[in-house]
């Protein structure tokens, strides 16, 4: 982990996060608390605020939605007023669902937006077990060390840590040993060709090593080949089936992973926290298509170098800077309000703001 990463994500208590666009967090973060008074005028009976220490309620006065004090709870009981998370921008108020998205990538296997959360997607927080197979092959034989070659990824685990606020440990359970695959490295590759040839190389590589391994615990499945091969080509992918579509070993179905290519050696540790992240149900974040050839940095415009689904390096601006919407999703952040803001982009489309805060 180098000094860049260590602190990328740490100097923020409070990320603003648009679902289409970035602005400034400073901007708006002072609207989320505006000055509420008794008789002031309000938008939706039942909406609640908090402030200066006071819980104001909406209600109806006449004609008129105006505030007024909650009355406050006696004895044991509670007040009977429902509260709701809400925000205002521009005037307009929302509840916090506003801006959770639906699932609309049409693929189920990782999801734009994230809620509701897939099912079959991993663990995103408490303990993440990852058995690691290593395989390699007949025009590629491994002359490394398996713990040489695990060294290549062992740094996933801290980046997980510093992501998610220590709230996930990506635990590894590495098999220190070379398991021979049946055929040269070429034949398996690209190892994203299709779902069904990926889960045909991870059946064969996890029953070469199903005899040392008890996969029972398993959460995550990483395939780590040996980072010579140069013919297993320049994809490594990540393993996120839907639909029972998994593997089943020692009784445990496991439906999310990653396997590594030669590519490893260019993206190193952080390779693996992108796959994974697939994974969880997180999207790329780079361009698929460019827009200005002269600009080397367009296949980022999106988000820049500030999230390791965008530009996957450690020599980002700020590589484990996750865009705090799909942080949220994860469960890594607390999405404390939101509001739909109907302000048109260039693109014709509204936008969503969110304001979140760590977990710290």
């Amino acid at each position: 982990m180098t000094p860049r990463l260590a602190t990328a994500g740490r100097w923020l208590a409070v990320v603003l996060s648009l679902a289409i666009c970035t602005e400034s967090a400073a901007t708006y973060a002072a609207s989320f608390e505006p000055q509420v008074s008794v008789g002031d005028k309000c938008q939706r009976a039942g909406q609640t605020r908090k402030a200066q220490g006071v819980t104001f309620v909406c209600q109806k006065s006449g004609n008129r939605l105006t505030w007024t004090k909650r009355a406050a709870s006696s004895g044991s009981g509670s007040a009977t007023t429902t509260t709701t998370t809400t925000s205002m921008i521009g005037g307009t108020s929302a509840s916090t669902a506003a801006c959770k998205l639906p699932v609309a990538d049409g693929r189920g296997d990782v999801s734009i937006g994230g809620w509701p959360r897939i099912s079959e997607r991993g663990k995103t927080t408490g303990m993440v077990v990852a058995t690691v197979i290593m395989v390699d092959f007949p025009d590629a034989p491994a002359t490394m060390t398996p713990q040489a070659a695990f060294a290549k990824i062992s740094g996933a685990t801290a980046t997980f840590s510093e992501m998610s606020y220590d709230r996930m440990n990506y635990a590894f359970n590495p098999q220190y040993k070379w398991y021979r695959m049946s055929r040269p490295s070429t034949h398996y590759a690209p190892l994203n060709a299709s779902f069904l040839s990926h889960r045909e190389y991870i059946s064969e590589a996890t029953a070469l090593a199903d005899p040392d391994v008890n996969f029972s615990s398993t959460d995550s499945l990483v395939i780590l080949a040996n980072p010579d091969a140069r013919g297993l080509g320049m994809a490594g992918p990540a393993f996120s089936p839907v639909n029972g579509n998994g593997v089943t070993l020692d009784g445990k179905y496991i439906s999310n992973g990653a396997t590594s290519a030669f590519d490893l050696n260019s993206w190193r540790s952080i390779w693996l926290n992108h796959e994974i992240t697939h994974t969880l149900g997180l999207v790329d974040f780079y361009a698929f298509t460019r827009e200005n050839s002269n600009n080397p940095y367009d296949g980022q415009r999106y988000v820049g170098e500030f999230s390791y689904m965008g530009l996957s390096s450690f020599d980002g601006n700020a590589p484990s800077l996750l865009r705090s919407r799909d942080g949220t999703s994860a469960g890594w952040t607390t999405l404390r309000s939101s509001a739909l803001q109907p302000r048109r982009l260039r693109s014709s489309s509204h936008r969503c703001r969110q304001l979140v805060e760590s977990r710290q």
